[in-house]
């Protein structure tokens, strides 16, 4: 997994690629608490993001619940066929912007 953030001047773009196992979900869950600021309109960019486990799921929807409780969104661009089937089979699809 590697993880890239940019503060750019209307939102911040995250850049995930590789495979987030349960594992690397912790250190994805630190990266955010550590480096995304509440309110911040983030856009994670999932174009080389190839599996996730249900532990990324939580940490996506912490950051998510983090962020629109304090007037910020969340959403994610570029999504691979695999990582969109687990969004639609848990239901991610519903509350969270997958353009």
């Amino acid at each position: 997994m590697k993880i890239d953030i940019d503060n750019l001047q209307d939102k911040t773009l995250v850049t995930i690629s590789g495979k987030i196992d349960t594992t690397l979900a912790t250190e994805m869950h630190q990266i955010f608490e550590e480096k995304i600021a509440d309110g911040s309109k983030v856009e994670i960019d999932a174009k080389k993001l190839e599996y996730i486990t249900s532990a990324a799921l939580r940490s996506f929807l912490i950051l998510y619940k983090r962020l629109h409780a304090s007037g910020g969104s969340l959403s994610f661009t570029n999504v691979q066929p695999t990582v969109m089937q687990v969004f639609q089979l848990t239901g991610f699809d519903t509350f969270i912007t997958i353009e």
